[in-house]
């Protein structure tokens, strides 16, 4: 059986200026040993911690954060095949900064996930085939998010993973500056 590799990364905040120092400049020096890592695996994967738009409004939250969608050709010349936005950054800048992203990644051929045009497209599963008929699938869902943020069947948004109602309560108050106390877990044995 051949072998394929997937990885699959953290946060991924990139800023413009930074990811044209990443690819040439500056900053090559500081990642030389990370890049090659990404150099055989088959499947790189990141959370984009933030909307690549410059439209739209900041949220009213305490931290907002966006970059330019030109970063996204930048994201996939790095070698990100995919990335989810089911996070509480992604509508910093509202529902049009999270069409912006979606659609720049797009068009760079990153493949999105947790996050969509309604609730259909934020819950269908980034879906990878890695050869002889083995696929994979990564589902993104948040349980970190602003109240209005979680996707409808109509509104883009974010593809929510269902609290308890007081639970719920708990993770907002993590916005205001309490430490969290919600622990989650998907229900699979």
């Amino acid at each position: 059986m051949a072998e394929s590799r997937m990885m699959i990364v953290g946060d991924v905040m990139p800023g413009q200026r930074e990811c044209v120092e990443l690819l040439g400049g500056i900053h090559a020096r500081f990642l030389a040993d990370i890049f090659p890592l990404f150099d055989d695996v088959d499947f790189l994967i990141g959370n984009l911690e933030l909307p690549l738009t410059s439209r739209g409004y900041p949220a009213e939250k305490p931290v907002t954060w966006r970059t330019s969608p030109q970063v996204a050709p930048f994201l996939a010349r790095i070698g990100f095949d995919a990335l989810t936005l089911a996070n509480n950054h992604t509508l910093d800048y509202g529902i049009d900064g999270l069409l912006d992203t979606v659609e720049a990644l797009e068009q760079a051929g990153i493949a999105v996930g947790g996050a969509g045009k309604n609730l259909e497209d934020a819950t269908k599963p980034v879906i990878r085939e890695l050869g002889l008929g083995i696929k994979i699938a990564v589902v993104a869902v948040t349980c970190s998010f602003y109240p209005g943020s979680a996707a409808a069947i109509k509104d883009p948004a974010l593809r929510p993973f269902a609290l308890p109602s007081p639970l719920r309560f708990l993770a907002y108050l993590r916005f205001a500056g309490i430490p969290p106390i919600v622990k989650t877990d998907a229900g699979i044995d």
